[in-house]
């Protein structure tokens, strides 16, 4: 019987096989890299600011919602500065839980001030001046960061403060894919002012 002689080269068909094969699994990595950085990056970044308005907008709702005054004596002082740089708002809170506005000491003014240039919103317990910034004032805590944008407003007539805060993965630049941007707005009651 005659021996064959085996050929140990590589077909073209294997080659093909081959190629197709690593291209498949070329494919599926860069496939699973690019589902990772725009859903699942994203959606991390994006609970990570969402965290850090919703923190903001819970303190706020509790300190706030102790406001307390009427027509003649407002509790709600817009800080409005000279420069875009900060703004904010002051609040009369019951200190002494005697159901009416009094002068500081017994009752005082809290404020929530935004610096634009440091990007974060202060809670100031007590705030005294048109920025916080009198004798007496100080700075607690800073309550959030990444904030991009934080306005109030107030209306005399009623007995609430509107809050829109806007979070922004790198404040420094604008929004997109890579840098998500949350906004969130909200409406704070103070059941202690009258309003008439």
């Amino acid at each position: 019987m005659p021996t064959r002689n085996r050929n140990f080269g590589v077909t073209l068909i294997e080659l093909s096989v081959a190629v197709i094969l690593i291209s498949f699994i070329v494919l599926g990595i860069a496939n699973i890299d690019k589902f990772y950085h725009f859903h699942v990056g994203d959606a991390d970044r994006r609970i990570k600011i969402q965290y850090e308005a919703s923190i903001a907008l819970e303190h706020m709702t509790y300190q706030l919602g102790k406001g307390i005054g009427d027509t003649i004596k407002p509790p709600v002082t817009l800080l409005l500065a000279s420069g875009p740089d900060y703004r904010g708002v002051r609040v009369w809170v019951d200190q002494n839980q005697n159901g009416m506005q009094d002068d500081y000491p017994e009752d005082r003014e809290i404020g929530y001030l935004f610096q634009d240039s440091l990007s974060a919103i202060e809670y100031y317990n007590p705030c005294r001046g048109p920025s916080c910034n009198w004798a007496g004032s100080q700075l607690n805590e800073t309550i959030a960061g990444q904030i991009a944008e934080c306005t109030f407003s107030w209306s005399e007539g009623g007995n609430f403060v509107d809050v829109n805060i806007t979070t922004r993965y790198n404040t420094s630049i604008s929004p997109s894919v890579d840098n998500p941007e949350i906004n969130m707005t909200a409406r704070i009651q103070m059941p202690a002012v009258s309003t008439h």
